[in-house]
């Protein structure tokens, strides 16, 4: 039978950020919200296209959200399915609560004031916490991502 537990916050390996699940984290308003992250994904580029087949970009996406929940996995060995689930697996997911991003201002930072959908990713697509900054305009926030391009994923396809 699998197992499903949820952590209130996870650290980034290499010195990385300890993020915190939204739905887990308590604590008093007056401190830093560690909540929101940048994440990365690879883009079907036919995603508006129904009837067409995947084929997704070869550069990851950069993505900002609100981690909601962290989810650890568990699940037994499965001799009639593929190898790798022949021994008991554990994933680590991550569900993020996505921004919705309206514009780029001067400065290169992504500007919003929505929240989209809610996405469940691997959580070694997350990386890295990201601050916010309200514009004090249409209920308008900036996102400051301090890592540029010196924190990037890689993405290796299969042969």
């Amino acid at each position: 039978m699998a197992r499903v537990e949820q952590w209130a916050q996870v650290r980034r390996l290499g010195d990385g950020d300890d993020m915190r699940s939204s739905a887990l984290d308590f604590d008093s308003e007056d401190r830093r919200d560690s909540t929101f992250v940048r994440y990365d994904q690879l883009v079907d580029i036919h995603e508006n296209r129904r009837n067409v087949a995947p084929e997704f970009s070869d550069t990851p996406t950069p993505f900002f959200g609100q981690l909601q929940h962290i989810l650890v996995v568990r699940l037994p060995p499965a001799q009639e399915l593929d190898h790798e689930l022949r021994s008991e697996s554990t994933y680590i997911l991550a569900s993020i609560h996505s921004c919705k991003i309206e514009a780029v201002n001067s400065m290169g930072m992504p500007v919003y004031s929505r929240m989209g959908r809610t996405e469940v990713v691997d959580i070694t697509c997350v990386q890295c916490l990201v601050g916010r900054v309200p514009t004090g305009q249409n209920n308008q926030w900036v996102i400051i991502d301090r890592t540029g391009t010196t924190q990037q994923s890689v993405h290796l396809r299969d042969e």
